[in-house]
């Protein structure tokens, strides 16, 4: 099970709700759906169903809500970035601090200049 799995089987608030109880814990995903089951009880009968849709029957590591947070925010600075805000904008909107801002966005702007300077995979040769 991982953050981009689940990502794509639960919705926003369930996947939030779901790493919120379950987040690091390794759980078992029953097979079939059942009313007392602990995890209907805690995030209820729509997400267990799709839990079970897609790991039933399987012992799963769930990963951290940590983890969701992080990624949520990263992507939130890149959204409020690419929209025209000023690094102060995006510290009065997310609540963390310039330095961390700036990292966010240094490491965003590295992985695009590596992906740029990235020899071409083609395999046809070059003429000079």
């Amino acid at each position: 099970m991982t953050l981009k799995e689940l990502k794509v089987t639960l919705d926003y608030k369930d996947l939030k709700d779901f790493l919120d109880q379950f987040g690091g814990q390794r759980i078992y995903v029953p097979q079939k759906v059942v009313e007392k089951h602990f995890l209907a009880e805690r995030v209820g009968m729509t997400t267990m169903e799709k839990l079970i849709y897609k790991w039933g029957g399987e012992i799963v590591d769930v990963p951290t809500s940590y983890s969701f947070r992080t990624e949520d925010m990263r992507s939130r600075v890149f959204e409020l970035k690419s929209v025209g805000k000023s690094n102060n904008e995006i510290v009065r909107q997310t609540g963390l601090s310039r330095r961390a801002i700036q990292k966010i966005l240094a490491k965003r702007d590295s992985a695009e200049i590596q992906a740029f300077n990235k020899p071409s995979q083609s395999k046809q040769k070059t003429l000079f």
